[in-house]
């Protein structure tokens, strides 16, 4: 592994640092686009990190957004090879959907009955 996606990793598990892991999603966002290598060999450690920070509760919403962008990026430039990776990874997803659906229906519900239309 390259010296730079050390410290990435290294940076994308200080959770608690907003801006530390925001700067590390960041700069994996860049590697990600300006690799030529093989990306397929950074895969297996990667993408659990990035499921670990969108499964974490005190992680923010933009590093998560960011998380979704790279996880995204990866299985792009990694193809077939992202297929053991899917799985998870949707099941992530659909759960953060879910919820974001749920909040949506209660955010507009409260609407509703602050203008009094029920």
């Amino acid at each position: 592994m390259p010296k730079i996606l050390e410290y990435v990793v290294f940076a994308l598990k200080s959770l608690k640092e907003s801006s530390l892991l925001k700067a590390a999603l960041l700069v994996l966002n860049s590697i990600i686009h300006e690799s030529k290598k093989n990306f397929s060999q950074y895969a297996p450690e990667l993408i659990p990190l990035l499921m670990e920070i969108l499964t974490n509760n005190e992680v923010n919403r933009d590093n998560k957004l960011i998380s979704i962008t790279n996880i995204g990026e990866i299985s792009m430039k990694i193809g077939d090879v992202f297929i053991p990776f899917l799985h998870p990874v949707m099941e992530i997803l659909f759960s953060a959907a879910g919820l974001a659906a749920n909040k949506s229906e209660d955010v507009n519900k409260n609407i509703i009955k602050l203008i009094g239309l029920k």
